[in-house]
Formats: C-alpha cells, sequence, structure tokens
C-alpha cells in the first residue's frame, strides 16, 4: 500500500483527486494485490499437470 501512496503522492494527476477518491483506489489497489498474491499461492500449490503430445509433463510456475 505504501508504495501506490508514494505513487499517488508522486504524480500530478492524482492531486485533483478528492481524499476520498484517492482513499479509494489505494483501498482497490491494495484488494487487487493481495488478490494475485493468494491466487499465485494457490497455483504453486496446486502442482498442475499439462499434457503435451501424449505426455504428462507438470506445469512449473516461477514468480
Amino acid at each position: 500500500m505504501l508504495e501506490a501512496w508514494s505513487k499517488q503522492h508522486s504524480t500530478p494527476t492524482y492531486h485533483d483527486l478528492s481524499f476520498d477518491e484517492r482513499f479509494s483506489l489505494l483501498v482497490e489497489q491494495e484488494h487487487y494485490r493481495r488478490a494475485q498474491q493468494r491466487l499465485q499461492h494457490r497455483l504453486k500449490q496446486a502442482q498442475l499437470f499439462t499434457t503435451v503430445f501424449g505426455f504428462a509433463v507438470k506445469t512449473v510456475l516461477r514468480g
């Protein structure tokens, strides 16, 4: 959230927004970041397998 706040603070286009609008954007960005983090964790735990040319291949997710 600190990263998003720093971006808002240094970008002039955000200065025209009200406090509520800016705060709402921060909350949205944090919600999105956490959802992406959960998704990446779950994908890594799933240890997915893919079939390629008739062979089972383990999908390796890096990140």
